[in-house]
């Protein structure tokens, strides 16, 4: 059991009313929801949402949605998740509950980065941070994680890794398991995905894919030491990913061929006809266009705007690299035209986040106590 869960567990015994074990029981089914512990934070919620049906504490009514939220994105990568997470966020604001404020906001920030929706996260970010004190370790540890994971998404390894850093200093602080399992993971596939984009653009980096090849082993081997399974199908996702970028074909075959049956995935960061092109490129590097599949074609021609703009880049890279070594399966012309505009696009998001990322407010008051523990844990 983690230490986040037993002291919630310690608390709700020592809860003196209703209204404050409700709201811990609620904290305790979002957290369950986190590790992938599905039933226990479904049932959890139902037996909550009957006891305080009456309306009697909004403040519990609000934690009860939040932890929906949570088991809805964790769960099924659904909208849902972020439609309940964005309504307790809405109705918390309106409440003088700070650290529900906080919570909501941080998790609604969250959601937002999922969706590319950065100046919105960087809105809820800032108030979850005026809502936070220097002990709110699980809320801290989330924010760090998000500016972090943002940072590394445009290369700014340095900053991020810092802030990683805090994320771990306060998730060790707090005891929170799921938060150590996400960073650990989301140091690794963020830098990951950046590689990846550069590669369309003709640059590699060997020395830090062998390093990124150990960090995304150490996020395999913590999920199975924490138990934790939700939304572990990612850590092969990007493990596959690793092989092609690696340039191990029959291994990222083998990856990306696994991964077509794990779920969850959101619909804006996994698509099979991605996956089609991934393993065709793969074949094609090996001399094996014999095995390239009839539905490659239908990767060809599939609509795949849905996706990231990271990933939209590399589809457009896939497709170009294809056609121009197979031209049976398209225009040469249309394909490196399309490169060109993916990548004039990911260079513009980038600058996007950037630009947002000015926004943030400065919190020195949360950061400075902490440098120096977590460079004297070095």
């Amino acid at each position: 059991m983690s230490k986040l869960l037993a002291t919630l567990d310690a608390q709700i015994a020592a809860a003196a009313s209703e209204t404050v074990r409700g709201e811990l029981l609620a904290k305790r089914a979002g957290y369950l929801a986190r590790v992938g512990s599905f039933d226990e934070a479904r049932n959890a919620i139902a037996s909550l949402r009957e006891t305080f049906s009456d309306g009697r504490s909004p403040t519990v009514s609000i934690w009860i949605m939040l932890a929906e939220g949570l088991l809805h994105t964790f769960s099924e990568m659904s909208d849902k998740g972020a439609d309940r997470i964005m309504r307790a966020h809405a109705l918390a604001s309106v409440t003088r509950d700070r650290s529900l404020i906080a919570a909501t906001s941080a998790w609604r920030a969250f959601t937002q980065s999922e969706r590319s929706e950065f100046r919105g996260m960087v809105r809820s970010i800032n108030d979850a941070f005026a809502n936070s004190d220097s002990a709110d370790h699980e809320i801290l540890a989330r924010l760090y994680m998000i500016v972090a994971n943002a940072r590394m998404s445009v290369g700014e390894r340095a900053s991020a890794n810092e802030l990683y850093m805090f994320s771990r200093h306060h998730a060790l602080e707090c005891g929170d398991q799921a938060a150590i399992d996400a960073l650990i993971y989301n140091k690794a596939a963020f830098a990951l995905a950046w590689l990846r984009a550069r590669m369309c653009f003709g640059e590699r980096d060997s020395q830090q894919l062998r390093q990124l090849r150990g960090e995304l082993a150490s996020a395999k081997t913590y999920q199975q030491m924490a138990k934790v399974s939700a939304l572990s199908n990612f850590v092969y996702l990007w493990e596959a990913r690793l092989h092609l970028l690696a340039e191990d074909y029959v291994a990222a075959i083998e990856g990306l061929s696994r991964v077509r049956t794990m779920q969850p995935f959101a619909r804006y960061n996994f698509h099979q006809s991605l996956v089609d092109l991934e393993i065709a490129y793969c074949h094609s590097r090996q001399g094996r266009s014999d095995l390239i599949t009839p539905e490659l074609q239908e990767a060809i021609q599939a609509d795949l705007s849905g996706l990231h703009d990271d990933d939209r880049l590399v589809v457009a890279w896939l497709r170009n690299e294809l056609v121009q070594g197979l031209p049976a399966l398209g225009d040469a012309q249309s394909a490196a035209a399309e490169l060109t505009a993916r990548k004039d696009e990911f260079t513009k998001h980038c600058e996007e986040i950037r630009s947002a990322m000015e926004g943030l407010g400065a919190h020195p008051h949360i950061a400075r106590p902490v440098i120096a523990q977590v460079r004297a844990r070095q």
